[in-house]
């Protein structure tokens, strides 16, 4: 898997960074396409991140979801 950085927002109290995840071709489904990096602030250190993840695109043959 290699991830590419594609944006990064940052101010005082938040941190936001954006990538696209590339996964090998013997596994595509592997991870998902991509990810944001959410980072939280206080007193000048990271107290708290999250992360959230892109949506997988269907697999072929499988039925889309609702």
């Amino acid at each position: 898997m290699k991830l590419h950085l594609t944006n990064v927002i940052a101010s005082k109290y938040v941190t936001v960074v954006e990538d696209n995840l590339e996964n090998p071709p013997d596994h595509p489904y592997h991870c998902p396409p991509a990810t944001s990096q959410v980072y939280f602030y206080r007193d000048e250190q990271i107290h708290l991140m999250r992360e959230y993840f892109a949506p997988r695109p269907e697999r072929e043959g499988q039925r889309p979801r609702p």
